[in-house]
């Protein structure tokens, strides 16, 4: 699976401790390498965005209209990620 990320994302990343960024970093390269992997859940009221969970933090990714296509849209805090 091709795993890109916005620029939100990137900036979101660029501004988490490097320890954090290294643990959701990992996650994403799993993403691509194998989706069954990682604990990625539909979001509810969403066509096509999910959210991966890493620890305190979540990933907010929109699976493209080919099922081997992910893109990175937020990586926050969960208090924030959803909004």
């Amino acid at each position: 699976m091709n795993v890109g990320l916005t620029r939100h994302a990137k900036r979101d990343l660029e501004a988490l401790a490097i320890s954090t960024r290294g643990r959701i970093v990992k996650v994403l390269r799993n993403l691509a390498l194998d989706p069954s992997s990682v604990d990625l859940k539909k979001l509810a009221g969403e066509e096509d965005l999910y959210r991966i969970r890493v620890g305190d933090y979540r990933a907010i990714v929109q699976l493209g209209p080919e099922a081997d296509t992910a893109y990175v849209l937020r990586v926050d805090n969960r208090r924030e990620a959803y909004r």
